[in-house]
């Protein structure tokens, strides 16, 4: 009998578990994501970061999950969203610095319908705050330097859909994907998977948005893959696992199979996985000096990844191969 069809989709499902738990260990009673940040030449000097944004974004990988856990977690960051909220429905990443795009577009996703949003502010700062291009800057202030990053654009159009004001960003991230062009657009997040899986996500939430560019997103997703089953790191890995089921072509269960081991290898004993990097700073066009981290968002990833696998598993019996092989 093949291994893959001796793996079966409990493991995975046991793993799961594990995530959660240790995931509900590092999300604080008030909702607040443990995050990191360490300089990219002194990875020893770590620091504690506490910003809304990452729980927000991490909850939204939870949203899939009918889990009792996972639930309580969403909770907690809810409240943390609604608590950290500006005037007009806006959010900061920083307190040294206004209020953001990409802050404000996912605590809005995540925040979800809420009486506080009624009345469409943030949809009028945002679309303030774009260039002479129609791209979205990143900070929502006026007179100042500013920047225009793909990913937070991706984010933005998650929030605010297809819409006239947002059909600039669209042809410009349609033309990043077609002309490969990603590296030279991101500049606070760290790997051309960053970018595809915002996209992905954004479709989740608004189908209409990258139509062109879903077939090349998919290949380019596919030629990432390595022939362990990963996609770079192990954060990478669950999100390109997961935006390619968002996008449609979800990975076959051979695929599945292997790519579930890798990420129940790369997990600790203690339910967690080695944390990679999320996100960079300071502020572009200075270069990057420092990385943020954050084990919570992280496991949150892999655990919708891993989800998402067992699900593929699950159509075939509880393992992962179709049909065992010849012994």
């Amino acid at each position: 009998m093949s291994v893959a069809a001796r793996f079966p989709v409990e493991t995975v499902k046991t793993a799961i578990e594990r995530g959660l738990l240790r995931l509900n260990c590092l999300v604080s009673d008030d909702g607040t994501w443990l995050c990191h940040r360490h300089g990219i030449s002194n990875p020893g000097d770590r620091r504690i970061e506490q910003n809304t944004f990452v729980g927000a974004l991490g909850s939204l990988s939870l949203q899939s999950l009918d889990h009792p856990v996972a639930s309580d977690i969403r909770k907690r960051s809810r409240l943390r969203i609604l608590r950290t909220k500006e005037p007009l429905g806006l959010w900061r990443y920083w307190r040294e610095l206004p209020p953001d795009a990409d802050s404000t577009s996912i605590c809005n996703i995540a925040l979800g319908p809420h009486p506080a949003l009624l009345g469409g502010w943030y949809e009028e700062r945002l679309l303030r705050h774009r260039n002479e291009q129609g791209l979205f800057q990143t900070w929502l202030r006026d007179g100042e330097q500013n920047d225009a990053d793909a990913v937070v654009n991706a984010n933005v159009l998650a929030c605010l859909g297809d819409t006239k004001g947002t059909r600039p960003a669209q042809r410009w991230l349609n033309r990043i994907v077609q002309e490969s062009t990603e590296c030279a657009e991101i500049h606070y997040y760290w790997d051309s998977i960053d970018l595809f899986s915002a996209m992905a996500r954004a479709r989740q939430y608004c189908s209409a948005l990258f139509t062109e560019a879903v077939p090349r997103i998919v290949r380019r997703l596919q030629k990432l893959r390595n022939c362990d089953g990963s996609y770079g790191d192990g954060l990478r890995t669950a999100m390109a696992v997961t935006a390619l089921r968002r996008l449609g072509t979800p990975l076959t269960p051979e695929e599945s199979e292997l790519t579930a081991r890798y990420l129940l290898d790369l997990q600790d004993e203690d339910g967690g996985w080695p944390e990679s990097p999320l996100s960079s700073g300071p502020e572009w066009p200075k270069p990057r000096a420092f990385v943020f981290t954050s084990l919570a968002f992280e496991i949150a990833c892999c655990v919708e990844a891993l989800t998402a696998l067992a699900d593929t598993g699950s159509h075939y019996g509880g393992h992962f191969a179709k049909s065992p092989a010849p012994a």
